[in-house]
């Protein structure tokens, strides 16, 4: 339900808010839960992926978990480790990895600017060209 003063029409409401408030808390904590099993489910390797608005950028429950015991910029841990678990092996890298062509590996890309200017050109030329030109390309256009 929307507030009517008059002067922000479209503000919500003090319990509209809280909700909000409530459901972002709740979807947060689901969020870690679920970094949770998959830290205790991996076997050898977890590979965690995600993107910044900026470099340094703590954005998310995730990454706001690993800040607090990993330096993200290079992988080094800063938070207390008991004292018979190894220590993590973290790499922190921002390149993409290289994908290995094989011989099932998708055609290159298509080329979608020159698709649309050809289609913008095309378009342009008016339809009795455009007959024309394609029955010349047939062969047929000659004898027209």
């Amino acid at each position: 339900v929307r507030l009517r003063d008059g002067s922000h029409p479209d503000a919500p409401t003090g319990g509209y808010e809280l909700w909000r408030f409530l459901e972002k808390s709740q979807e947060a904590d689901e969020l870690k839960r679920l970094l949770y099993v998959a830290t205790t489910r991996a076997a050898d390797y977890l590979l965690l992926s995600s993107s910044v608005s900026a470099p340094g950028a703590v954005e998310g429950p995730w990454l706001e978990l690993l800040a607090r015991r990993f330096d993200l910029a290079n992988g080094r841990l800063v938070g207390p480790l008991p004292q018979e678990e190894p220590r993590p092996q973290v790499r922190v890298t921002s390149a993409e990895p290289p994908l290995p062509r094989s011989k099932h590996s998708r055609q290159p890309r298509v080329d979608v600017e020159k698709l649309i200017s050809e289609a913008l050109a095309r378009q342009a030329t008016p339809p009795t060209a455009r007959m024309m030109r394609t029955t010349t390309d047939m062969g047929i256009g000659d004898s027209c």
